[in-house]
């Protein structure tokens, strides 16, 4: 559901996304769970996330409050920064080090196919 500042929420009882327009990006924020169950509500909010800006868009998916990524989730998520590049655009993964999601990350190598990133605060030296 939009509201009037641009957001779009969507609730599950085990994962929790929010989409939101910033100045020349867009960013998918993610809290609980992503597993085959909830996959499809943080596709959607990525796909939301890639449709709102103009191409090249980029978007920023804040892994901060998910306490469970898994493969399906992870599809997901690399699907999605194909799309961007596909678009002219980029995806920004932020997931702060020493997470269960950043370790997955690294054990599958997707460290050099996505851009990681620390947290929010390190967008500046990215974007």
């Amino acid at each position: 559901m939009a509201s009037s500042t641009g957001e779009l929420q969507v609730n599950d009882c085990l994962l929790d996304t929010t989409v939101a327009r910033t100045a020349g990006w867009t960013t998918v924020q993610v809290k609980g769970e992503v597993d085959l169950l909830t996959a499809p509500a943080l596709r959607a909010a990525v796909s939301d996330g890639l449709t709102r800006l103009p191409s090249p868009a980029v978007v920023v998916v804040d892994l901060t409050g998910v306490t469970f990524l898994g493969c399906t989730g992870i599809g997901v998520l690399v699907d999605a920064g194909l799309r961007a590049r596909e678009r002219g655009g980029a995806m920004v993964v932020s997931c702060p080090g020493g997470t269960a999601s950043r370790r997955i990350f690294t054990l599958l190598g997707l460290d050099g196919v996505l851009t990681l990133i620390e947290n929010l605060d390190d967008l500046d030296g990215v974007i």
